[in-house]
């Protein structure tokens, strides 16, 4: 009887975090209000999206969907999350984990980068990047130990 409860006061308890995300028009939807607005990059948004502020002075997050070639052929995709209002070097590139525009919104919302209300939080980019950035972009240099 008593894990039964426990049970259901978990299931109850999970619902009460969950977001719901649509994007419908141009809008981004967060629990049936407008959130943001967006925009598709490519024919039907293959090549990425951005994210907009609401108001006509909105700051942007843009999310770019990109692909390493290397010398051998190998092929890596990954994601490209720029903020262009910070400077042209700032950005992250990750690999995994980000499954759509929704997910992206949501992991946003998560790691405190966008509020509640839809608003960037430029505060936390910096340790956002640190911790989340794979650098797949940079080429690396091959070190040979012992021949």
């Amino acid at each position: 009887m008593k894990k039964t409860i426990l049970f259901i006061m978990l299931i109850s308890s999970m619902g009460l975090f969950s977001q719901k995300i649509k994007f419908k028009k141009g809008i981004v939807y967060k629990d049936e209000k407008p959130f943001m607005t967006y925009k598709t990059a490519g024919l039907i948004g293959e090549e990425g999206f951005m994210i907009t502020e609401l108001g006509p002075y909105g700051e942007s997050i843009i999310f770019r969907n990109e692909k390493r070639i290397y010398g051998n052929g190998d092929k890596k995709h990954y994601k490209r999350i720029i903020f262009p209002s910070l400077g042209n070097g700032t950005f992250l590139e990750v690999s995994s984990g980000l499954r759509g525009r929704r997910g992206f919104v949501r992991w946003l919302i998560k790691n405190e980068i966008l509020d509640l209300s839809g608003r960037i939080i430029y505060e936390n980019v910096g340790s956002f990047i640190h911790l989340h950035d794979e650098r797949i972009s940079i080429p690396r240099t091959p070190i040979y130990r012992g021949f």
